[in-house]
């Protein structure tokens, strides 16, 4: 049985997750000893990829037809009233909005976003009344202007974590349905919106059923949101071409782009002047994971400074026996537990830090959690647990800080970012983090600012087993990075003029195939509308040639 046929199996409710995911790791398993060959020669240097818009190939608008049944979740009726003039006589448009109670009325429903009932007795009850969506648009999507803990839980319960709720009773349902996410920016990115991506392209490897992309609408006006019309133009556009690679889409001034990896040299003049101080206060979240200790370990090794490590988790008698090594070395490093994802308790610890040595130098997150599942099997808890580290973290570290003179703030952000089954969760929270180093850097705070999507790591980092590892080589052509390949891309991406990057390492050129996003270039764009000016040329010469 092929990997395809389970998950069919899995969405007709017909095996039990769990079931599913042994039979996978047993396909995976034979597949891989099938294919055993013995290890090859070293592996060649680094790779690095930048996530980046990229114009589409498809660049004529299609027709405007229809799209069916919609469901549209929005905080105003404007585009609502728009969908049902457009969406012709034999289609029903359903508008849903955000309350504390539960009330459908005809063609209008109301939802508390944080209510898992809410969205099942919702869908339950469109199903009674004869109402099947083929579309369904997510805009309950507000622009967050300051990072508190209201406007952070907020923005949380009427994004991300009700459109999990959403998704997971429409992949429930086993019926096809295009759910498409809305949001529109000002200049600033938007990293609650822009990180459902990497929770869209989880949704599309778990579902054959439900097709999921977000849109990014790119608004000049400060002041106003953009036409319905825009919208609503922009949302018919993607659902007529559907492609499951195109997962992040943004529109800007009529240009539609998608956003992918691709293969990037740093140039050898671009390694800047970023370096550990002698006496350097640095702070290391997750300190005590095999990652922390092990940057722990590299910076005390490039110069005597002052490591601060920091955790949830009590030491074990290794991790208390490396830090007290690392402290022979001359370095001083010590761990504190502390709950980075509590505001109150990461403003105590970082108080605590400056008070104790007058500043800070430098910061790597490396914080996070993993509650792997299918999306249908997955709890609200589990999920909102696995972003907190990411999220929460990365939002009190940045605001504490944030008038702080810096050298570097790093986030450990993780491949993962770009979709992984089973990882919906792990994946926004990385792709949180992605965007966020974008948005630190645009508000111009002290200090390199990047975020690294570390791929898998032969020491440290969220672990595999050898099947898994065996199916990534397989697949994309990476192999677990090796120590002294982690240290020396970390400072050679320090160093750079980049914020946000992967390192890879592996098969170079099955890497670039697999993992690059083959749209137009830039020559081919022109060529395209050198073409389409030739074209019109040609029509004029005709019409002048008639007339004479």
């Amino acid at each position: 049985m092929q990997i395809k046929q389970i998950l069919s199996l899995i969405e007709e409710q017909q095996m039990s997750p769990d079931a599913g995911l042994e039979l996978i790791r047993t396909y995976r398993k034979e597949q891989m000893e099938k294919k055993a060959e013995p290890e090859s020669q070293a592996p060649s240097p680094t790779i690095f990829f930048k996530n980046d818009w990229v114009r589409k190939n498809n660049i004529d608008m299609p027709n405007q037809q229809a799209p069916g049944n919609m469901l549209i979740f929005d905080q105003d009726n404007r585009l609502f009233q728009h969908a049902e003039m457009m969406n012709g006589d034999h289609n029903r448009v359903i508008l849903v909005t955000p309350d504390s109670d539960y009330r459908i009325e005809r063609n209008r429903c109301t939802i508390n976003p944080s209510d898992e009932s809410h969205v099942e007795m919702l869908m339950s009850d469109l199903a009674e009344n004869g109402f099947t969506p083929d579309v369904v648009l997510y805009l309950w999507n507000g622009e967050i202007r300051e990072y508190t803990e209201e406007s952070v839980n907020e923005t949380l319960c009427r994004g991300i974590n009700s459109l999990f709720l959403l998704s997971k009773a429409l992949m429930r349902r086993n019926e096809p349905v295009t759910l498409l996410h809305i949001y529109w920016t000002r200049g600033l990115n938007q990293p609650f919106h822009e990180a459902v991506g990497g929770f869209m392209k989880t949704v599309n490897m778990e579902s054959s059923k439900l097709k999921a992309k977000t849109i990014q609408i790119r608004h000049e006006y400060s002041d106003i949101n953009p036409p319905v019309s825009e919208i609503w133009d922009a949302a018919i556009s993607e659902i007529q071409r559907f492609q499951t690679d195109e997962c992040e889409i943004l529109i800007d001034s009529h240009t539609c782009y998608v956003k992918g990896l691709q293969p990037i040299d740093i140039p050898e003049h671009d390694h800047g002047s970023v370096t550990y101080q002698k006496g350097g206060i640095y702070i290391i979240t997750g300190g005590a994971g095999k990652l922390g200790l092990l940057f722990a370990e590299h910076i005390a090794k490039e110069n005597q400074a002052v490591i601060i490590l920091t955790g949830r988790s009590v030491l074990t008698a290794d991790q208390k026996e490396r830090i007290s090594k690392l402290n022979e070395s001359g370095s001083i490093v010590e761990y504190q537990r502390t709950d980075i994802t509590d505001r109150t308790e990461a403003e105590r610890f970082i108080f605590g830090v400056k008070q104790r040595y007058g500043s800070i130098n430098g910061i790597i997150h490396a914080a996070g959690i993993l509650r792997d599942s299918f999306l249908v099997n997955k709890s609200l808890s589990d999920f909102t647990d696995v972003l907190k580290p990411k999220v929460y973290g990365t939002i009190w570290l940045d605001e504490l800080t944030k008038d702080e003179d810096l050298d570097f703030f790093v986030l450990f952000s993780s491949f993962s970012a770009y979709g992984n089954a089973g990882q919906s969760d792990y994946a926004y929270a990385n792709h949180f983090m992605d965007s966020f180093a974008m948005l630190r850097s645009q508000l111009s705070r002290n200090g390199k600012t990047l975020s690294i999507n570390w791929p898998l790591l032969k020491d440290g980092g969220m672990s595999l087993d050898s099947n898994g590892i065996n199916q990534i080589k397989e697949k994309y052509g990476m192999t677990p990075m090796r120590t002294s390949s982690v240290l020396e891309a970390f400072l050679k991406m320090l160093r750079s003029s980049f914020t946000s990057l992967m390192p890879a390492e592996g098969e170079r050129d099955k890497m670039i195939k697999a993992l690059s996003i083959q749209r137009n270039t830039v020559r081919q764009i022109k060529i395209h509308l050198r073409r389409n000016t030739m074209k019109k040329r040609n029509m004029l010469r005709k019409k002048k040639s008639m007339t004479i």
